[in-house]
Formats: structure tokens, sequence, C-alpha cells
């Protein structure tokens, strides 16, 4: 019988354990994201000095929604204070850790959105790019033979390229992309995937292409002279690496998420009115309907959950 207790009792903490486990995994994983809400306290804030004890709080998610708060309340006139920010965090080791409090400096001077804010953004894009991932492991050989080893570079790099979508018309930005893009040093699926993404959105800003309906198709046309291929990896120097056809298709599939129904009822007209033997841009067609489809489902779902 006491056996028998103790078994019950094991297996009851195993499983609060394990719930517990899976809901912080899941709540860290939307602050990765940025969602995630200002707490009363921190909300309350109106100005620095009174956010100061929360950005120097030992809790990284606490930091982290100070300077949501400042981005809010300070604008532009905070920028000094969040490159102070950035300087002050450490690299967290490892490929489980991401550094919360950077990607949330990050998505704020995206949100700032001036020409400061860029530089800053570009200095931090650079600096990234021009050390690569830091892991010091056997395994990585120090040539970052696996960047995911290192949650600060695969995590921040990616996360500045996306921020600077704000800029999409500005040279420098689109300079950044394609340099970032074609270097064959890089082997981080992430960071490749967002240099493609911010490739085509600056290529298709230089182009003047400003409707759903012009994006769209110049994406599947995209598509076309890549050709559609999933998910695939070659070796290279020992290590399944993703091939840049394969990291094109999902950049491409990225952006047409942000797409909607307009974007999905020109799609849809479009593969009736496509011939049969093309079936380029048919397979094309599909992908990019599939894409939008699958982002509408999500938003859905989304919304019922907050209902």
């Amino acid at each position: 019988m006491k056996k028998t207790l103790i078994s019950c009792m094991i297996v009851c903490l195993l499983f609060l354990t394990t719930n517990l486990y899976a809901r912080l995994t899941k709540e860290y994983l939307l602050w990765v994201k940025g969602e995630f809400e200002i707490p009363h306290e921190i909300k309350k804030a109106t100005n620095v000095s009174e956010l100061k004890p929360f950005l120097d709080n030992k809790y990284e998610f606490t930091r982290m929604a100070a300077v949501r708060r400042l981005g809010e309340i300070g604008g532009s006139k905070t920028i000094e204070l969040l490159v102070e920010r950035v300087e002050k965090e450490t690299a967290p080791l490892g490929m489980h850790h991401v550094p919360l409090v950077k990607l949330e400096v990050i998505r704020t001077l995206g949100r700032i959105g001036t020409d400061q804010a860029k530089s800053l953004l570009l200095n931090i894009a650079n600096s990234y790019w021009k050390r690569g991932p830091q892991c010091k492991c056997k395994k990585c050989k120090e040539k970052g033979l696996y960047p995911q080893h290192d949650g600060d570079y695969s995590s921040v790099f990616p996360a500045v390229l996306k921020a600077l979508e704000v800029w999409k018309e500005d040279k420098s930005v689109f300079s950044i992309s394609i340099q970032v893009a074609l270097d064959e040093n890089i082997r981080s699926t992430p960071v490749l995937v967002s240099a493609w993404e911010l490739y085509l959105i600056t290529k298709m800003a230089r182009e003047g292409i400003t409707t759903d309906e012009q994006a769209v198709d110049y994406l599947v046309s995209f598509l076309v002279e890549t050709g559609i291929q999933p998910e695939t990896y070659i070796v290279k120097d020992g290590v399944g690496v993703r091939t840049i056809k394969s990291i094109k298709v999902e950049a491409v599939g990225s952006i047409l998420k942000g797409y909607g129904e307009s974007a999905l009822s020109y799609l849809q007209r479009e593969v009736k009115n496509t011939s049969p033997e093309d079936k380029k841009r048919l397979e094309a067609l599909y992908y990019a309907i599939g894409q939008v489809r699958q982002s509408l489902k999500s938003r859905v779902e989304q919304k019922e959950k907050q209902t």
C-alpha cells in the first residue's frame, strides 16, 4: 500500500512538473516573438526614472517589458537608453536561450522608425555578420558549423534584418540584404531566410510595387524562376545545411503569409487564367495560395483564442 502511494505521488509530481514546463516553454516562445502583456506595475510608469528599477531588474522578462514601455513613453528620445540596455545585456550561453531584452530593443527601434534607429540597427546587423556564431564546442570546430549553438547570433541577427523592413526603400538596407543573402559563409537558416525576405521586400519597393496584387504576382514569378523546393539539405564540411533554393522558397512563403483575402482572391483568379500547360506557374500559384490560406486560418484561430 505504501509503495503504491509513493508511486502515485511520483507520477503526480512528474505530471505537474511536465505540465508546468510545457506552460513555461510555450510562454517563453511567445516572449521570443514579442507576444506578451506589459505587467500593470510597469504599465503605470510614465517616465524614465519610474522605469529605472524595472530596467535593472534581475528578471529578464521584467527588463524586456520595461524596454517596451520605455519605447512607448519616450519614443526616439529613448534611443540612447536602448543602446545602453543592449550593452549591459550579456549574451546567453547555449542554443536554448535567446536574449529576450536585446530582441525587444530591436523591435522597439523598428517601431521608433527614425534614421538614427535605422543606423543603429544596421550597425548591429553588421556586427553580427562580421563576428558570426561564437560557439567554441568541438562540433563547431571554431568555424560556426552549427550556428544554432549560439542562441544570441541565431536569434538577434535575423530579428535585426526583420526590423529593417521598415526602411524597405533605403539603399543601405537593400545593400546589406543582398550581401547577407549571397554570403556563402553563412550557414544559419533563420539568418538566410530573413536576408532573402528583406531582399525581396526591398527589391519590390525599388521596382515601385505597391499593391497586394503586384506584390504576390512578383513573388509568384520569383517562385517560377527559382522552382518550388521543400526543406532540403546538402552536406557541407560534413554538416547538413539548407539549400539556397529551399531558403528562397521559405522566404517567399513567409512574405506571402502577410497578405490577406484580396491577395488570395487574386491568386485564385490567376489559377483560372493560367494555361494547364504552364505547370511551373500553376505550381507557384498553388504554393502561394497555400501560404496565404494557412496564414488566414492562423489569424482566425488566434482571434478565437482571445475571445
